[in-house]
């Protein structure tokens, strides 16, 4: 009997353990979830939308832009439902006016904001001396092209590291010189075209390696000399076209930087200066068809003339 009360123990524990292994288990959702939409508020006609660290934001939209007059003044901070946030990025299109001729006021930028956007302020006939604050490390494309009204000098901080193509294209009206920032590594596409006004020299950092197309086409206010840093490995097309007030072209790269067509203007410039020992290298490159004579800057000068023959066989 005892034997038999063991068996049914027995069963009877294997059994619970089925049933045990066996329950059903809850379903696993395996859809992607949706990610909460993000915050936007409007104040003072401003929108602004909360970034990803949920402590600042992009002001995103300037509602009613063709009623816009008068100084433009950004927060540093706004606040919403109780918390404040710190502006700093200004959106894409967020003051697209393109009603370039129409003269508004000032713009004034608070020293929080990091980045300005695509075409964040294209055509908005801002007036005066632009200020960049110290915070700001990127400018998108088109971000201030077509403001005919700006005035003074164009001073971009160091703390920029990318200029988006076109961004101060034609701002024509800007009279004094141009400070580009020391750790930008390339000067894109028609990034102060038809600046033309802009005065003084042009001094191009040690970091640039490139010169996009057109980044300084018409800008005939520059003077002095055009000097090419040894970091510069390509010019682009039309870069410098149109540049006529240089007085000499210096390049100190010792092998030649790649050249594309129309970099300088017809018939400008009739000498370039090299680094020394590397006459030979720029006389069979694309660098003489633009110049007639190429002088090493060596303790005693040496001479490299351009002759029909190597025009033709270039």
């Amino acid at each position: 009997m005892k034997n038999i009360t063991k068996i049914l123990i027995i069963i009877l524990s294997l059994s619970l353990i089925t049933i045990a292994g066996c329950k059903k288990k809850s379903p696993v959702n395996d859809e992607p979830q949706t990610p909460p939409a993000p915050i936007e508020f409007t104040i003072d006609n401003y929108v602004y939308q909360v970034n990803s660290d949920s402590v600042s934001v992009t002001l995103t939209e300037c509602i009613e832009l063709q009623y816009l007059s008068g100084d433009v003044n950004i927060p540093e901070t706004v606040s919403y439902d109780g918390k404040e946030y710190t502006v700093t990025v200004i959106g894409d299109y967020a003051f697209n006016f393109d009603m370039a001729w129409t003269e508004i006021g000032t713009l004034t930028l608070p020293n929080t904001i990091t980045k300005i956007g695509d075409w964040a302020f294209h055509a908005c006939g801002f007036t005066g001396n632009l200020n960049l604050p110290s915070s700001l490390t990127y400018i998108g494309e088109c971000a201030f092209s077509a403001n005919y009204h700006f005035s003074g000098s164009l001073y971009i901080p160091d703390s920029v590291t990318f200029l988006g193509d076109n961004a101060f294209n034609s701002c024509y009206s800007f009279e004094g010189t141009l400070h580009i920032p020391s750790n930008i590594t390339a000067i894109n596409d028609g990034v102060f075209e038809y600046c033309c006004n802009l005065t003084g020299p042009l001094n191009i950092p040690e970091t640039v390696t490139k010169i996009g197309n057109r980044a300084f086409e018409s800008c005939y206010g520059f003077t002095g000399n055009l000097e090419f840093p040894e970091s510069v490995t390509y010019i682009g097309e039309f870069a410098f076209y149109d540049c006529t007030q240089f007085i000499e072209v210096i390049s100190r790269a010792t092998e030649p930087p790649t050249l594309r067509d129309y970099v300088f203007p017809d018939d400008r410039y009739t000498t370039l200066t090299v680094p020394c020992n590397s006459g030979y290298q720029y006389e069979h490159s694309p660098w003489i068809l633009y110049f007639e004579t190429i002088e090493e800057d060596c303790d005693t000068a040496r001479h490299f003339d351009r002759s029909e023959a190597e025009w033709r066989n270039l």
